[in-house]
């Protein structure tokens, strides 16, 4: 008997065949390549995967689909479940030295920390391929240049400055069970290279703007980092004068890191 889904762990599982395609498609699965794979739920995807020869580790902290997944697969050399939080994961010593691919349907309570926790370990990945929330893929995507900017912040400006991304395709309701009350997207993430500033300490400032995105990002500098204020050049102060965090793009944020760290 498959496992019941449950809510505290976000779970929808994907049906439709259409859209499984097309997200193995977008991977462009190798049989001598090696895939990660977070959330497998029932295995549908996992499936899909291992028939393209592909070998797949997948995360999974639900026991009873953990055990589901164990008799699934039981006696496929090419299947290894780590019955694990994703979150605690310890990324270098599961995945070794080489870069894979990342292939998933991300719970969607949780999407938000995981992509964090992919940013910070992406050297690791070739390319990750994800389902999230449309919400959440909209302003993965965002890059500062378009309306709405209600669906640009601190996603958007780690996702511009640390990846290459592009949509694969809108997913409805209806291809899951159970079915969710939002649409989603699959995304197609590109790691790039590590930046030369302090990527933690970047992502510190922007999330610290982000805080209070309707208020003017001078002014705040001033009132609560005033050491920050005194060492920012006049040229610096005029680019974001009358700015509030949304007004400024990815790599206007990373020259005003530079500018408050210049020296250190």
């Amino acid at each position: 008997m498959k496992p019941a889904t449950k809510k505290r762990f976000g779970q929808h599982f994907l049906t439709d065949k259409h859209v499984l395609s097309a997200i193995i498609r977008a991977a462009e699965l190798k049989s001598s390549e090696t895939v990660l794979e977070i959330g497998p739920g029932r295995g549908v995807m996992s499936q899909a995967i291992l028939d393209t020869g592909a070998s797949l580790k997948a995360v999974e902290i639900d026991r009873d689909l953990a055990k589901y997944l164990r008799e699934r697969f039981e006696g496929n050399e090419q299947f290894e479940l780590i019955e694990q939080d994703v979150l605690k994961l310890n990324f270098a010593e599961q995945l070794g030295p080489e870069p894979i691919k990342l292939v998933a349907n991300l719970p969607y309570n949780v999407s938000t920390p995981i992509f964090f926790a992919l940013l910070k370990h992406r050297q690791q990945f070739k390319t990750i391929t994800i389902m999230v929330q449309k919400e959440v893929g909209e302003r993965l995507l965002h890059k500062g240049e378009t309306k709405p900017l209600k669906d640009y912040g601190i996603l958007s400006v780690a996702s511009a400055l640390c990846f290459d991304s592009r949509l694969v395709c809108h997913v409805g309701p209806k291809s899951f069970s159970p079915p969710p009350k939002v649409d989603s997207v699959v995304l197609q993430l590109t790691p790039r290279p590590a930046l030369s500033e302090d990527e933690a300490a970047l992502i510190a400032l922007v999330r610290w703007g982000f805080a209070q995105r309707r208020k003017l990002l001078l002014s705040r500098v001033r009132k609560e980092r005033p050491e920050d204020f005194e060492r920012l050049s006049e040229a610096a102060k005029l680019s974001i004068e009358g700015k509030r965090p949304e007004n400024l793009s990815p790599s206007a944020w990373e020259e005003l890191y530079r500018e408050l760290n210049k020296g250190n």
